[in-house]
Parts: C-alpha cells; sequence; structure tokens
C-alpha cells in the first residue's frame, strides 16, 4: 500500500529521478591487479564528470567497474558480467586496458562484450583496443575506437618514408593476419600520394608455399560447379596436370570454402536428394589413458572411464579462491613443461596405420606401443627439462613461443645489416631482436590518457541527447530483447552515438568509421636503447635525422638495384641495325660494317655491336649483333653516375623480338599483349629500349622512363621532278605555243624572203650612201645596177626575222620591197606583244608556288592516291582509335605493311605515293634519299621512352640518367652519329609556276601575223604586175644604151679602147658594201670584193658566252659582223689578195 501511494504522489509532482551508469569493463594484466586499476580508472572519471556520481538535473550518472577476469569462459562473461553487470541501465560501456594486446584470450572476451552490447544498441568505447577485427561494422556496429587502429601506423610509415626520401620499399607482413592485411591495404592505397613508387609485399607465411596457382584455383571452382557431388578426390584428379604439383584435399576444400562454395542448408530443413551419396561407416569410439615415466623405466598406462574436467571445475576455483592460493597462469603458447605431452604425440605416431573395431582392442594396441617405446626418448625429454624452465623464467609469464617479428628478424641474415633501414611497427618493436638502426612508432597516448578522453567524449554526447531528448531514455537493463525501449532502439540509441562519433575538438576527431585519426605517434630508434627522434601529431611530422643512429654508422640511400638487366629490342634502324653472325663472340670485333638495310639497299654502320641472339622456337636461336642509336644509349645508361653515392650502373643482355608490341582486345581474357611490351609484363625481360613510343595503352601495362626524344606523325612523299625539260625558261609558255612560235618564224622568214626576192623593185630602193650617180663614169652604171647579191637571201631573211624575235638588233640586209617591209613591222609587232607575254609569264613563274598533287587533308584523302603505315604499330593505332579519321584508315588499310623499309621501297619505285609514320624515321630516309621528301607539319606528338616492368625500381634512375645525358650535350653527339650522318646533300629545290599559257590565250597575235602575210602577198601581186611594165620599158631602155655604147667605142679608134683598159689613178674608188656601194677613203688602183667568215675570235667569243651562263647569246658571235673576219678577193682573177683578222694583224698577199 505504501508503494502504490508513493508512485502516485510522484506521478503527481511530475518529478521522476532515474539513476543511469556507465559501465566499464576492466582487463587486468598478470602483474596488475584490479583493485590498482579501479582507483585509476575511478580517478580519471572524476577529473572528468566532478564526482563518481553526475547529475543530469533529477538524474545522475554513476560509474560501475567490472573485472573481466571473473568470467572464465566467454559463455560465463557474457551472462554473469554483461548482462548482470554492464545492462543495468547503462547508457554507455568502456572496455579498459591498461596496454594494447592482440592475445587470443584477450580478443575473445572483448568480442563477446562488444557483440552482445552492441546487440542490445549501447555505445562501446574501446581504450586501447586497437585490432582490425573491430572496425567490422556489420557485426559491431555500436564499436567506438578513441586509439587509431593499428593500420593507422601504415599513414605514419609514409610520412616517415617521405621525410628520408625513400620511395622503394619492400614491405614485410604476416599472411592471415587481419591487422597485417589491413595495414597493406591501407599502405597501397595511399602509396601513389607520397610517391612511393615499389609497393611490393612479401608476406611472411608460417606454414607452406601455396600449392595452387590461379589457372588451377579457377579449375577446381569449374569442376564443383559443373558437378556439385565431386569429391575433393574427384576434384583432385579432374584439376592436376603433369607439370603442376599434386594439391592436397584439404587445399581443395580451402579453395572451396574462401569462394563460398559450403556444404550447407537452411534449419530444420531435409537434406535435398540430388547431392545425397549413401556411404557404409565402419570404426568409430576412442579411449582415454593416463600414463607416467620416469628416468628408469616406463611406468603403466591406466584406463580413464570418465572424462570429467575436476581441475577446471567451479568447486575448485573456490576453494583456491577461499584460501587466498594464487594460481599461476601458464602462457598458452609455451612449453609445456610436463614432458607427458610429447609421450602421447610418440604414442600417437606409433599407432598410426593400425585399426581397431572395439574398445577393448584400442587399448590393447595402445598398451603395446606403450612398452614399445624406448628408453632414449624418454631421456631426450628429460634432457630438455632445464632449457623448457628457463624459457618459462625468461618470458616472465608472457608467451614463450617466438612470435612472428622475432622470427623473421632472426631470418633476415644481411639484411638487418648495413646499408639497410628496417621501419618497425609498435607490436613489432617489442621483439628483442629488431635490428640496429631500425626506425619505429609508437601511440604516443597512454591508456589513461585515453580514458579521461573517453569520459570526456561520453559527457558531451549524454548532455546533448539528455537536453533534446523530449521523453525519458530507457537504456536496457537486462539481456531480454522483448524488454527493450522501441524508443530507445530507434531513436535514443542511434541519437547518442551519432553525437559521440560526432565529436570534433583539437585533440578528438572520428571517421566515418568512428575511429579516432589524428592521435599522437612517437618515433623512436632503436640502437642498443630507445631513443625518441621526433613525433607526429595529426599530418605533421618532426623528425630529428642528426639524432638517428643508423646501421653502419651512416643514413642508407635506398635499396640496392639488380645488377643485370634483361634487354630486348626490334630492329628498327637508325635505332637499332642487326647483322647476323654464326658465334655470339664475333661481335667483338666487328667495326664498320655493310649492313643489309633492305633487300634492295645497304648501309655503312659504325660500331660498337653487341650480341643479340633472337629466339626462333624453343630449340631454335638466331644469333645477330647490333648497333644504333638505341644500343648507344643503353651503353651510356649502364655506365655509373659520377658523385652519386648510389650504385646506378648495370650490366645488360639484349635480346631480339619482332615488334614492339601492342595492346588489343580479346574476347576470353580482356586484351592481348604481344612484342616487347609483352616481354615485360610476362617477366621475360627487365628493360625494353628502340624506337618505343609512349602511348595510354602501353602506359597501363608497363612503366616508362622520361622521354629521350621527342617526334610526331609526318607523311613522306617521293619528289616529282617537274613535267619540262628545257628547265624553267620554257615553263611559262606550254608546249603547243612555243611549237607555235617556231613554226611562225621559219613561214615569216621564208615569206620574207620569197616577197623580196620576186619583187622587181627591190633595186630602186638601193641608197647611193652619200655619192651622186654623176660622179661614176658611163662605164660603170651598169655595174652599179642590180645584182643577183642585192636581193635577200633566205638566211638573212631568218636572221631579220630572229633578231627582231629576240630584240637584239638587225645589222645586215633588210628587206628592200614594200610587201616585204609591210610583213616585217607585222612581225615586229608580233615579237614585242609575245616577248612581254613571256617577261610577265616568267616572273610570275618564278614567284608563285606550283601547285603539287598529295594529300590534301588527313580527314578528306584525295582519290587515286594510295598511302600506308606499319601494322600493328603505334601510328596504326592512332588511326584506329581517332574516329574522324575512320575514312583515311579505311582507305590506308590494303596498303600497310609489316615493315618501314618495304613502304620505303615503295615510295621510291613508284607504288606508293605516301607513308605516313614517326617524323624521326621519315627525317633520316628524307636524308638518304634526295628523292623523298617529308610533307606537312607534325601531327599526333607523342614521344621515345625506354619501359621497364611495371613498378621497377629502375624507373627513377633510368629518368635521371636521361635527363643528365641530354644537359651534358650526349643525346646531341648521338642524334648527330645516327640520325644526322652521312646521306648525299640534297639541295631542295622549291618549283614555282603558275598557270601557263597556251594557243588559245595567244591566237590574235597569230591573227595579225596571219593579216599581214596576207597583205604582203596582195602587195606583192601588185607589185609583180606593175614591175612587170617597168621591165619591159627598161629592158628596152638598157638595150639603147648597150648599142650607143658600142657604136661610140667604135668611133673612137682601136688606141682608145686600149687605153681604157690601163688604170686609172684618178678615178673614183669604190666598193660594195653590206648596205649597197661605198666611197673609200682611200685611193687605190685595185678594186676587191669582200666576203665574211666565221674566225678564231667569234669562235672563242662562243666559248665565253657560254661559260658565263650567256649561254642563249652564244650562236651570236657567229652572225654578226662585229666578231667575224674578212677575206679580199681580186674581182678579176678571183685570188685572195688580203685577210683582215679580227684581234689580230692583218695579212696581204698583193
Amino acid at each position: 500500500m505504501v508503494l502504490h501511494y508513493m508512485v502516485w504522489f510522484l506521478a503527481l509532482s511530475g518529478v521522476y529521478a532515474i539513476d543511469y551508469k556507465v559501465s566499464v569493463l576492466i582487463f587486468a594484466e598478470p602483474h596488475d591487479s584490479f583493485d590498482e586499476l579501479q582507483v585509476a580508472v575511478t580517478t580519471a572519471f572524476v577529473e572528468v564528470f566532478g564526482n563518481t556520481t553526475y547529475r543530469l538535473g533529477n538524474d545522475s550518472i554513476q560509474a560501475v567497474f567490472v573485472d573481466a577476469k571473473s568470467g572464465q569462459n566467454r559463455l560465463e562473461l557474457t551472462q554473469d558480467i554483461v548482462c548482470g553487470q554492464m545492462l543495468n541501465s547503462s547508457l554507455a560501456s568502456v572496455i579498459f586496458s591498461p596496454s594494447p594486446t592482440s592475445s587470443a584470450k584477450f580478443l575473445d572476451l572483448v568480442t563477446s562484450s562488444a557483440y552482445t552490447l552492441s546487440f542490445y544498441k549501447l555505445p562501446v568505447v574501446g581504450v586501447m583496443v586497437r585490432d582490425a577485427e573491430f572496425s567490422k561494422k556489420n557485426i559491431y556496429p555500436t564499436f567506438v575506437r578513441p586509439t587509431a587502429a593499428l593500420s593507422d601506423e601504415a599513414f605514419v610509415f609514409l610520412h616517415i618514408l617521405l621525410r628520408l626520401q625513400y620511395r622503394q620499399v619492400v614491405v614485410l607482413s604476416v599472411k592471415r593476419d587481419p591487422n597485417a592485411d589491413e595495414f597493406v591495404a591501407e599502405f597501397e592505397q595511399r602509396r601513389a600520394e607520397f610517391k612511393i613508387i615499389d609497393g611490393v609485399v612479401h608476406r611472411q607465411s608460417p606454414g607452406r608455399p601455396r600449392t595452387t596457382s590461379r589457372a588451377m584455383d579457377r579449375n577446381i571452382l569449374r569442376s564443383c560447379r559443373e558437378d556439385p557431388r565431386r569429391t575433393s578426390t574427384d576434384i583432385q584428379v579432374f584439376v592436376t596436370s603433369p607439370n603442376e604439383p599434386v594439391p592436397s584435399r584439404r587445399t581443395i576444400r580451402r579453395r572451396l570454402q574462401v569462394a563460398g562454395l559450403y556444404g550447407r542448408r537452411p534449419v530444420k530443413k531435409s537434406y535435398a536428394p540430388q547431392y545425397q551419396c549413401p556411404t557404409v561407416k565402419h570404426g568409430g569410439g576412442s579411449e582415454m589413458v593416463w600414463g607416467c615415466f620416469s628416468d628408469t623405466s616406463m611406468g603403466p598406462l591406466k584406463r580413464i572411464q570418465d572424462n570429467d574436467p575436476k581441475h577446471t571445475s567451479g568447486h575448485v576455483a573456490n576453494w583456491f579462491r577461499r584460501r587466498r592460493v594464487d594460481l599461476l597462469e601458464w602462457p598458452s603458447q609455451s612449453p609445456d613443461l610436463n614432458p607427458i605431452e610429447h609421450m602421447w604425440e610418440e604414442l600417437e605416431q606409433r599407432l598410426k596405420g593400425f585399426r581397431a573395431s572395439n574398445a577393448n582392442q584400442i587399448f590393447a594396441q595402445l598398451e603395446a606401443a606403450w612398452k614399445s617405446i624406448p628408453m632414449t626418448v624418454v631421456q631426450t625429454l628429460l634432457d630438455s627439462m632445464p632449457r623448457r624452465c628457463q624459457a618459462v623464467i625468461d618470458a616472465k609469464g608472457y608467451p614463450t613461443k617466438k612470435d612472428d617479428a622475432t622470427r623473421i628478424f632472426a631470418n633476415a641474415g644481411d639484411l638487418t645489416g648495413k646499408g639497410k633501414v628496417w621501419i618497425v611497427s609498435e607490436s613489432a618493436g617489442e621483439a628483442h631482436n629488431v635490428p640496429n638502426g631500425s626506425i619505429g612508432c609508437r601511440l604516443g597516448q597512454t591508456a589513461l590518457s585515453v580514458l579521461r578522453d573517453s569520459f570526456s567524449i561520453l559527457k558531451f554526447a549524454m548532455e546533448k541527447v539528455w537536453r533534446e531528448s523530449e521523453t525519458d531514455i530507457l537504456p536496457p537493463v537486462e539481456c531480454d530483447r522483448d524488454s527493450l525501449d522501441h524508443e530507445w532502439n530507434t531513436a535514443q540509441a542511434p541519437a547518442l552515438l551519432s553525437e559521440i562519433c560526432g565529436v570534433s575538438t583539437a585533440r578528438v576527431n572520428f571517421n566515418d568509421n568512428c575511429e579516432r585519426i589524428g592521435v599522437e605517434y612517437d618515433v623512436i630508434n632503436f640502437h642498443m636503447e630507445r631513443r625518441h627522434v621526433g613525433n607526429m601529431i595529426g599530418d605533421t611530422l618532426r623528425l630529428d635525422e642528426d639524432s638517428i643512429e643508423w646501421a653502419g654508422g651512416s643514413k642508407p640511400l635506398e635499396i640496392s638495384l639488380p645488377k643485370h638487366l634483361r634487354v630486348v629490342t626490334v630492329a628498327d634502324p637508325p635505332f637499332v641495325y642487326i647483322t647476323p653472325v654464326t658465334m655470339p663472340s664475333q661481335c667483338a670485333e666487328l667495326g664498320s660494317t655493310q649492313v643489309e638495310w633492305s633487300v634492295f639497299d645497304r648501309i655503312l654502320v659504325p660500331g660498337p655491336w653487341y650480341s643479340c641472339p633472337k629466339k626462333i622456337s624453343v630449340n631454335t636461336t638466331e644469333y645477330f649483333c647490333c648497333a644504333g642509336l638505341a644500343i648507344d644509349l643503353l651503353s651510356n645508361l649502364s655506365l655509373p653516375e659520377a658523385n652519386n653515392s648510389i650504385d646506378t650502373s648495370f650490366t645488360f643482355s639484349l635480346h631480339l623480338n619482332e615488334s614492339y608490341g601492342v595492346v588489343q582486345a580479346a574476347e576470353t581474357t580482356g586484351y592481348t599483349i604481344g612484342g616487347v611490351i609483352g616481354e615485360l609484363d610476362g617477366d621475360t625481360a627487365d628493360m625494353a629500349i628502340g624506337g618505343i613510343t609512349i602511348n595510354p595503352e602501353r602506359e597501363r601495362i608497363v612503366d616508362f622512363s622520361e622521354p629521350w626524344l621527342y617526334h610526331g606523325i609526318r607523311i613522306l612523299e617521293k619528289n616529282i621532278p617537274r613535267d619540262s625539260p628545257m628547265q624553267s625558261f620554257l615553263q611559262p609558255l606550254q608546249s603547243s605555243l612555243w611549237s607555235a612560235l617556231f613554226v611562225s618564224v621559219l613561214l615569216v622568214g621564208l615569206a620574207i624572203y620569197c616577197l623580196d626576192f620576186k619583187s622587181p623593185f627591190e633595186r630602186f630602193y638601193q641608197s647611193d650612201h652619200g655619192f651622186d650617180q654623176e660622179d661614176l663614169r658611163p662605164e660603170f652604171e651598169l655595174w652599179v645596177g642590180k645584182d643577183e647579191d642585192d636581193n635577200v637571201n633566205f638566211g638573212e631573211a631568218m636572221w631579220f626575222v630572229w633578231g627582231v624575235l629576240l630584240n637584239s638588233g638587225v645589222s645586215e640586209k633588210t628587206p628592200r620591197s614594200c610587201s616585204a617591209r609591210v610583213l616585217g613591222i607585222v612581225w615586229c609587232g608580233f615579237c614585242m606583244i609575245m616577248v612581254a607575254s613571256y617577261t610577265a609569264n616568267l616572273a610570275a613563274f618564278l614567284v608563285l608556288d606550283q601547285p603539287e598533287k598529295g594529300l590534301t587533308g588527313l580527314r578528306n584523302p584525295s582519290a587515286n592516291f594510295s598511302f600506308g603505315t606499319v601494322l600493328n604499330s603505334n601510328v596504326y593505332q592512332y588511326f584506329k582509335r581517332h574516329v574522324e579519321l575512320s575514312s583515311m584508315f579505311r582507305k590506308m588499310e590494303p596498303h600497310n605493311v609489316h615493315r618501314a623499309s618495304e613502304a620505303v621501297h615503295s615510295l621510291l619505285n613508284g607504288t606508293l605515293d605516301a607513308f605516313i609514320w614517326d617524323s624521326t624515321r621519315l627525317d633520316f630516309e628524307a636524308a638518304r634519299h634526295c628523292e623523298l621528301r617529308t610533307r606537312g607539319s607534325l601531327f599526333g606528338r607523342s614521344a621515345y621512352g625506354i619501359g621497364l616492368q611495371k613498378n621497377s625500381p629502375w624507373t627513377p634512375h633510368i629518368t635521371s640518367a636521361i635527363l643528365r645525358m641530354s644537359e651534358s650535350g650526349v643525346m646531341e653527339n648521338l642524334d648527330q652519329k645516327w640520325i644526322d650522318r652521312g646521306g648525299p646533300n640534297c639541295v631542295v629545290e622549291a618549283h614555282k609556276s603558275p598557270a601557263r599559257l597556251g594557243l588559245v590565250n595567244m591566237k590574235d597575235i597569230f591573227i595579225l601575223v596571219s593579216s599581214g602575210v596576207a597583205l604582203g602577198m596582195f602587195l606583192s601581186f601588185v607589185e609583180v604586175s606593175y614591175g612587170r611594165w617597168l621591165a619591159d620599158k627598161g629592158r628596152r631602155r638598157i638595150l639603147v644604151q648597150r648599142y650607143f655604147r658600142k657604136w661610140h667605142d667604135l668611133s673612137l679608134g682601136p688606141r682608145r679602147r686600149t687605153r681604157r683598159l690601163a688604170y686609172n689613178l684618178d678615178r673614183l674608188i669604190v666598193r660594195r658594201g653590206f648596205s649597197g656601194l661605198e666611197r673609200c677613203s682611200f685611193q687605190n688602183i685595185v678594186e676587191s670584193d669582200v666576203h665574211r667568215e666565221t674566225g678564231l675570235f667569234a669562235v672563242l667569243s662562243c666559248f665565253a658566252f657560254a661559260l658565263l651562263f650567256l649561254w642563249p647569246c652564244s650562236p651570236l658571235p657567229c652572225f654578226l659582223s662585229s666578231f667575224s673576219d674578212f677575206v679580199h678577193v681580186c674581182p678579176l682573177c678571183s685570188h685572195i689578195m688580203g685577210r683582215f683578222r679580227r684581234a689580230r694583224t692583218a695579212r696581204f698577199y698583193v
């Protein structure tokens, strides 16, 4: 009655007082007592909350401290401690361990406690619990880690490596260790961020090496899926091949379990008939025995009828506790001090192979085997007792079995000496044989400081949730799921956990998994003693390198590099030339050697030469010697670097491959790799050198150094000569116009000759050259008349026509007739227009570019123009992967070749119009063959690099060596030696020509000439008609004059006639010149006929004009009188009277 009254009174007043708890589960170490740890935990609680009881309004929070050692196993811990003491209205639970430990027993107890508390949505704060197991949020959803996980040490290691400038590392971890797996995963995930180029992971395995390959694992899974009823023995036969080891049945079962193939069925369901195999079972049963032995004899073997665990019962344990008897906790992994355990193992080995049908027969076999054990085995076990006891004493209660770190350090050998640096984790640093000079990290927090931070987090979160909660917070009070408050399960517990994980202060921060980040670590140097050399807070590392004592006395620089490299290359001039030999030793004796460049070309190649065999098949190898730009580059890379503490020199062995390789898609494996790239990926070569273009497809498979030669894609064409045989001065006019011009010259010259020859008036137009006809005696009037030499002959007519056409002047006879002169005037006009047009067109021809046949564009190739590249090369892939070049790729497909030399030969013989390839090789070919030339600008720019295996330690050193060689001029010298050397000095002529003139363009001029010829013919008809009339009249006049002179001479008599034959010194002397009769400036009694001839001076002048490149004018001295010699001939007797020689002395013979 009183109780009901109190409840009613409280309900009326509206005041509720709820006592909340914060339970702390304490795991004491063997050397620590629970009472001491309770005092320390209580002090930390009071420092944060102010008292052992903290008030939240009318409610209170009180700490409950629970001893985890009072539970003997996981079930008792869960029932008696977790359910009985920790779930008693607790808002949160704290699991406290004074030191981080990962022992199996500790983890079993913590996992049981954390799992149970998480099941009831209670936040669990694990102080100094760093194992990776508790990062599984699907199992421990409410676990809060105020201490960084063990895998967080990978972040510290990366900072230390970055500070020490170590980028090539080897990670050693323990196989099948969850903490090690998490560490490796964290390290690999962030390795690239810290520029760690080598993340090779070597895992120390406690068992034997892996016996199955990945291909065999796939076969195991496939065979099981094909027939689930197959046994492990059947699968063993199915997957075993002649060249592989036979996996055990246990290995096969383990592979199936890892893949998730279990023989399971739902609970309370019957077995599936298709998976049932009827069997017959034999044997069964077991016997338990007790035995003893001494150093003198074997004791009796007694049968034990009951298996009652007397020594572990609760009554015995309570009896020891009441009498204050302390039991020594034997290390679970220490050598057993009782040698009877080893005797049982000996007995078991002796019973292998025996079969029994009942219990009595089993005991009889045991007793017979027990009596057959010799005393030598007993003595060996007794002699080991002192060593076993000393191991327990040295371990001081800890496990005496060597841990993994101790075994790794013990078997490291020379790797722990000079030149090596070990960076060890906190757990590995506990080993007694840590190498001197090692660097390790240690959590900078203590257990009590983490505990105080945990209490602060809980205080902040509980206050906030209590203030924001509209209803009372009702946490679980017992291990009964039905008693859980719905509000706690759905809202209050998640809100409390969210507030705990959301705390962010200067000291405490959590990630998404509610694990603390940015904790403080101490950096330790192991050398005789552990020395503090730095610390890391958050992302800031402070490290005193000067205080670090290294193994060997000085800081090691990187790890040692492999000294012999397998190098693969491809025959690709000028990078690699090859010549066949019979023995590899012949390569060292070769000097400058003629190498077959292709089937149609040879080239002289200097040394040095290196052996580079080529494997044709398994039993066939061809021997070659290699030289070239890439080989010289490799030789320079293998030399040691001066003033460098790292020995980067190496030796190498060369071998050949068919191609550089291309990455292509495949149906089954995803992609296929061939050539030298495939060798690097398949670990049959360490380095690939040559004209290997760096592209994204190859970079996914292998590593490349920095480029050693930049290039692009270019086009090589054959330089087609000009179609005109007379060089540039004939190019302005087409051949049809030149032909018409020459025909016109002949016709006009012939027309002038004919018109002047048939003209009867030609003699009337002759000039008297300054003297009067009256000065001549009457007997000379007929002589000064018309002579056959007064006509213009055909040669003189042609000379006139050519002189007018070439604008060189006319110095001999001109047409005298009217008709010929009219035609000459028209011809002069024709020549003026023709010469002006030719001059203007010649000037344009010399200035403008001539359109040439070639590629008009990459995206729109011209018709009837063939071009190609090398199949499965980088250029081929470039056109293949660019969609905008698809039309060009389809057109070049029929013309692609397998080797670049084949394409060059096709260009030279005209079967291929253009070859698309790397610009470096094309420039080299154009320098060797003057008839080839490169066209267009570079596109698809890329570079040549040296290929190495993925994550090769040589990559940074090769890159550094290439940069050093570029700065020192070595690369330039190699280019001059191999690329810019020795072909003919090709003179590149830029041919220029506009559209040339044709006959259609100049037809008006030829019409004009034709009109002049017609007019001349008409005038010639008029002249002939009128001339005939004048000729008849003149003939009668001449006849009259002749008879007049005849009768006049007869009238004078004979004496007068004789005297007229004598010479008269007073008579006027005239001569027939080039322009008619000329009066001589001197008086002579002899008259001569003058004849012109080509002399020595004219011939020499022709040669002089030809040597001065005035060869169009070289024939002129043969026709001009200013270069001719003259011969004087007597008109009466026709003998030579004298000779005038140009530039020499005249000679006279009379």
